[in-house]
């Protein structure tokens, strides 16, 4: 990873890993530095070759317990089934429901109690419109939003959103009572920022400034709060996919409780381990 190999030689970095706690060295950008660095650690006795050996009985176990050491090969045609069963399917939904994280509520507003008379603006933001798998981001939490509340307005909000758009975006807002914005944000690599518009930071400082309930979930990279500190409510999703968006509608509405902890450090804001919803 070049978090890694940016600020470490690539054999120090297999040897820094190694002492970790990892297992395997995945894609050095060297491997030959990278073996040389392992070697070079374990005749100087910085690390001991028992260290090395628990590693390769745990590969080894691994493989034997997929049945690797019979069999090589898997039969593609039980893919469909096997990973397609239920009991997968039951724990991919028990997965992400746990892992659904509330960093911030700072309104107490969550969950959400959204009484029929209520309109609530829905606002889906990504970061742009290309490189989505279907369905597309958002659709689904719409749906399961639409079931619970048809009183339901929608608006996308992307890259190529206009600053007209973006004004009818801030008068939709100013006529609701509740608004839920989910973001659609990826990884910028190497960037050291996320791939969103000014307009779109513009809009989500606004929203944050409103005195009505606004429950903001992201989905994808999780460090937009470096970018937008006023956030007052910040609920992570981690991933893409429907299931994760309708794990999180669930949690925002109060149908399942948040579970997560925060698996990373938003620098400046919370550490591992931190949940809104275990520190209230």
């Amino acid at each position: 990873m070049r978090g890694i190999t940016a600020h470490h030689p690539d054999g120090e970095a297999a040897v820094l890993a190694i002492k970790a706690g990892a297992d395997v060295i995945l894609y050095p950008s060297n491997v030959e530095k990278a073996v040389l660095g392992i070697k070079q650690a374990l005749a100087s006795g910085e690390i001991a070759e028992t260290r090395l050996d628990e590693s390769v009985r745990r590969i080894l176990s691994a493989k034997a317990g997929l049945g690797l050491d019979k069999s090589r090969f898997s039969d593609i045609n039980k893919l469909d089934r096997l990973l397609g069963s239920n009991e997968h399917r039951l724990a991919a939904r028990s997965i992400i429901e746990n892992a659904i994280t509330l960093v911030r509520d700072q309104h107490g507003i969550l969950p959400l109690k959204l009484a029929p008379e209520k309109t609530v603006l829905f606002i889906n933001l990504i970061d742009n419109k290309a490189g989505w798998p279907p369905p597309p981001p958002g659709s689904t939490f719409l749906a399961e939003l639409l079931k619970r509340h048809p009183k339901t307005t929608a608006v996308e909000v992307s890259d190529s959103t206009s600053p007209a758009e973006f004004t009818l975006v801030r008068k939709l807002a100013s006529l609701s009572d509740v608004i839920i914005t989910c973001g659609f944000i990826r990884v910028a690599a190497y960037k050291g920022s996320v791939d969103l518009s000014a307009g779109q930071i513009d809009l989500l400082k606004h929203l944050s400034a409103t005195q009505k309930p606004f429950a903001f979930v992201l989905y994808g990279s999780p460090y937009l709060i470096s970018f937008v500190p006023e956030l007052p409510t910040y609920v992570l999703a981690y991933e893409y996919y429907p299931g994760a968006e309708e794990a999180a509608l669930r949690a925002i509405v109060g149908e399942i409780e948040f579970k997560g902890k925060l698996p990373i450090e938003l620098p400046g804001f919370y550490g591992i381990g931190y949940s809104a919803a275990t520190s209230r």
